[in-house]
């Protein structure tokens, strides 16, 4: 997915209705994982995958460009290497420097964050460079 943006589309980012696709399957991955009382602690562009990633080549007329438009927005999201469940012990350092929580930055005590904060603050940093 972040390939796709970076290097093969030339930084064109997705068309609004792909973004709430994207977002929507994304929060509604976040929202599973945290029923079961896991945070996957490293969501980054990089930990997600198209599952079908061919795509149409349409000209762009406002850039002079050809883009490439995925034709399917579908995710999946990978590397649970660093996944901790609520009740086990938690690294300091968590998640790409990045995307990581203001209060991990901080140097708050992990133990009292809450789960979601780390999620949260990655959703909004990570739809944001979807355009």
């Amino acid at each position: 997915m972040f390939l796709f943006v970076q290097k093969e589309n030339g930084y064109q980012g997705y068309s609004l209705d792909q973004v709430r696709h994207i977002s929507y399957q994304l929060t509604a991955a976040i929202k599973f994982l945290h029923s079961m009382s896991l945070c996957h602690t490293d969501l980054k562009p990089e930990n997600m995958l198209f599952v079908d990633s061919s795509y149409d080549v349409c000209y762009n007329e406002k850039m002079k460009t050809r883009d490439r438009v995925i034709r399917r927005t579908d995710i999946k999201v990978i590397d649970f290497g660093s996944a901790t469940f609520d009740d086990e012990h938690h690294s300091r350092t968590v998640s790409t420097r990045h995307y990581r929580a203001p209060e991990v930055v901080l140097g708050k005590n992990f133990k009292r964050l809450r789960k979601c904060n780390l999620n949260f603050v990655m959703l909004g940093q990570f739809f944001s460079q979807l355009f």
